[in-house]
C-alpha cells in the first residue's frame, strides 16, 4: 500500500494532475511512484485521463469540431493543435 499523504499534499497532487501533468511528473518531486499517485487519485475519485492524451481545453472543442466539419482531415486538425 502506498504511503499516507496529507490532505494538502493530496490537493497539490490533484491540482497538478488536473492541470495536465503526467503521473510521473507529479510523482518525481514528491519521491513517490506513479502507481502511488494513481492510487491516491483513484481514492479521491479523480477520473483517470487516457494515457498519453493531453487534455483538450473546453474552449478549443468548438474550434476543433468546426475545423473538422469544414473539411480538414484528422491529421490536419491534429497538426494545427
Amino acid at each position: 500500500m502506498p504511503p499516507k499523504i496529507s490532505k494538502s499534499k493530496l490537493a497539490e497532487i490533484i491540482r497538478a494532475y488536473q492541470a495536465g501533468a503526467s503521473l510521473t511528473a507529479v510523482a518525481k518531486p514528491l519521491r513517490l511512484t506513479p502507481n502511488a499517485i494513481h492510487y491516491h487519485l483513484r481514492r479521491a475519485g479523480v477520473p483517470r485521463r487516457t494515457p498519453g492524451a493531453p487534455p483538450v481545453p473546453p474552449e478549443r472543442i468548438a474550434e476543433i469540431v468546426a475545423m473538422y466539419q469544414g473539411g480538414a482531415s484528422l491529421s490536419e486538425v491534429g497538426q494545427h493543435f
